[in-house]
């Protein structure tokens, strides 16, 4: 049987004539044809013979060529700069080191001379109390902990702000009292124990030298440094008990701990008290919505006595050892002094021991000259002060003052102050040369007619006065006699 034979046609024209198959594509082409394709595919491998060149010339040119330099120069400058900067981050540190020890060792030597001129000064005028010694006793301590600090310095301690900014919108002025009072005002003798005034101890019913208070008339608490106990305690109206808010233990200084704080400042705005922390020479901004938020230094390394602010939000601080005022605007990082400053004296430009103050709606400030027995007006800008108070020395006269504290001002521009040796409250009527006795008067004591030397004071919404009667370790409230 014969087999029938099919010709393969090609690819190309189709014929059917001997062909070849290609072995890459797998057609079939006649001999024609398979030329041509052959030299197609010739042509293409030139192409990329051609390609293979150029490629091979990219190559060389890229091995030499400027970007690996350029890449290279950038590592050059990285390690060039990471290196400069070390050396300008170490050098500073060392630079801070030196005068960061450097400034508070003279610091620290300027406040051991003041302290011993004025022990000196006590021991020549014979003219010893037990408030002196306890601020000797206060400031040596607080000079020792300073040194041991230095002792202790780490490069942590270094870095951290002396200030932080900040920004207070309003807050409560205790100080200038916004309630309609005439000159004839009086108030019940007899006071009420309304905090503390069960002996001094560290219990919740229990104040130990309470010093600042501060008044919350919306929800009638009140807020006390609790001076002896390094805390800062809560009590609300009607309350057996108070709260702390925060406290300390006296021995170390860190961040959340108090040590002998002086005054307060209720600010509303952010819910929050401003502290004056004197043993921590430092003033702090405390939640007392989040208590247990450490709280936000805002001004650091100061001989603060007592702070107060003003309308817009500025902290005005009192420095004993310095002998001035110095106000801190929310954006700076320095203070300004704004009275005093010109060392220790009693001129109407100095100041001996400043400690409470208020600020008026003028942006006047009005301060206890402690040592000086006087309360001094400072008009702002002025150069020097007015004497509004006292300044006849220390005596128990009505033209006199002994070591005047707590100040406040009435819309009539009449002083309430707390005239603490004299263990009496005096209102002294705006442009008179004498003061008048509104409580106490009646000797040292305990007695519900009677003071032991009162530090602060304030007048709630009512009219009422709220005095810290420091030495009996209570507050004492004195109902306004509307009769």
């Amino acid at each position: 049987m014969s087999a029938t034979v099919t010709k393969v046609q090609c690819i190309k024209c189709g014929k059917g004539r001997a062909t070849s198959k290609c072995s890459g594509c797998l057609r079939d082409f006649c001999y024609n044809h398979l030329t041509n394709h052959r030299q197609e595919l010739n042509q293409e491998l030139g192409e990329l013979e051609t390609n293979r060149d150029l490629f091979r010339q990219t190559l060389n040119e890229y091995s030499i060529d400027s970007q690996k330099e350029s890449l290279i120069k950038q590592i050059d400058q990285w390690e060039y700069d990471s290196i400069e900067t070390i050396q300008q981050t170490a050098k500073l540190c060392k630079q801070t080191l030196i005068e960061y020890t450097t400034e508070n060792i003279n610091q620290i030597e300027i406040n051991l001379t003041r302290l011993t001129e004025k022990m000196r000064e006590i021991r020549e005028e014979n003219d010893i109390n037990e408030i002196d010694l306890k601020q000797i006793t206060d400031k040596l301590k607080q000079l020792t902990e300073q040194l041991d600090e230095l002792c202790n310095i780490s490069i942590h301690q270094m870095s951290s702000l002396l200030i932080n900014n900040r920004n207070i919108v309003e807050s409560s002025q205790k100080r200038i009292s916004s309630f309609d009072i005439n000159n004839n005002a009086k108030w019940k003798q007899d006071g009420l124990t309304i905090a503390g005034g069960n002996g001094e101890g560290n219990q919740l019913n229990q104040l130990c030298f309470p010093d600042g208070i501060c008044l919350n008339d919306d929800d009638q608490t009140m807020y006390i440094c609790d001076y002896g106990n390094h805390r800062i305690v809560r009590w609300k109206c009607d309350s057996p008990n108070g709260d702390i808010i925060a406290d300390g233990n006296a021995k170390v200084n860190q961040t959340s701990e108090l040590k002998y704080p002086t005054n307060l400042i209720l600010d509303k705005t952010n819910d929050a008290l401003i502290i004056c922390d004197w043993g921590n020479n430092r003033i702090i901004q405390k939640s007392i919505r989040n208590l247990t938020d450490d709280p936000e230094i805002l001004i650091a390394h100061i001989d603060c006595s007592r702070i107060t602010m003003d309308d817009i939000g500025d902290i005005y601080i009192s420095d004993t050892l310095q002998n001035e005022v110095k106000r801190w605007r929310q954006s700076n990082t320095m203070g300004t002094t704004v009275a005093g400053g010109n060392d220790k004296g009693n001129d109407r430009n100095q100041f001996n021991s400043p400690t409470y103050l208020i600020v008026d709606k003028d942006h006047s400030v009005y301060v206890a000259d402690h040592n000086n027995h006087r309360v001094m007006k400072w008009i702002k800008d002025a150069k020097e002060g007015i004497v509004v108070a006292g300044g006849e020395g220390k005596g128990n006269s009505l033209t006199q003052l002994s070591y005047p504290c707590g100040i406040i001002l009435d819309d009539l521009g009449n002083l309430y102050i707390a005239d603490s040796d004299n263990n009496r409250i005096v209102c002294w009527p705006n442009g008179s040369e004498e003061g008048t006795v509104i409580i106490g008067g009646n000797g040292q004591g305990k007695q519900a007619n009677q003071l032991d030397h009162p530090t602060d004071l304030s007048i709630d919404r009512e009219g009422h006065l709220i005095v810290v009667d420091s030495y009996n370790h209570r507050i004492q409230k004195f109902i306004r006699d509307l009769n």
